[in-house]
This record gives structure tokens, C-alpha cells and sequence, in this order.
């Protein structure tokens, strides 16, 4: 999936915000997002989701498995940079 598509469906899906897209790791066209989106009201992406589920049944590294589901499928990947901030780039 396009990147301009993935940040309307980011939004429409999970209420997630993009708030610019730059360049990380050599990875040109990635997404630099918040962690203000939710699914079944839980955050879609939580950076201490270790903390309360460290056998992963929720989170994987942090990430809703709906939406890494989602984001494995159309190609893309998300990491932490900070506890607010998380940056989705192609896989």
C-alpha cells in the first residue's frame, strides 16, 4: 500500500495521527505518527505494552496486533522512537 493511503486508512481504521513523513534508517517515505489511536479502547500502540502484557497476547513490541496485522499486510512495519511518537516504515 502507498504511503499517502496508508496514512488516510491509519486514521479512518484506528484514529491514529500522522504527523509527517520523513526519512529513517536509509528508509525513505516512512510515517512519523502518535500513539493516540485505539482499538477495542486500548491504545494501538502502546510503548510499555511489555510492562502489563510481556507474554505478548495483545502487543507485539508495542504494536496492537490488529493493526501490526494490518500493517504486515500491506507491507509496512512500526517501531518506537519515544513513548509518544512511533515512525511506520515499509518492511
Amino acid at each position: 500500500m502507498k504511503r499517502e493511503a496508508l496514512m488516510v486508512k491509519l486514521k479512518e481504521k484506528f484514529g491514529i495521527n500522522t504527523r509527517t513523513t520523513e526519512e529513517w534508517n536509509d528508509t525513505k517515505g516512512g510515517i512519523w505518527c502518535t500513539n493516540d489511536g485505539r482499538i477495542d479502547f486500548r491504545p494501538a500502540l502502546d510503548y510499555n505494552a511489555w510492562e502489563f502484557d510481556p507474554k505478548e497476547t495483545t502487543y507485539v513490541m508495542g504494536v496492537h496486533k490488529e493493526l501490526m496485522a494490518f500493517l504486515t499486510d500491506a507491507g509496512w512495519f512500526a517501531e518506537p522512537y519515544d513513548p509518544e511518537t512511533w515512525f511506520i516504515y515499509l518492511s
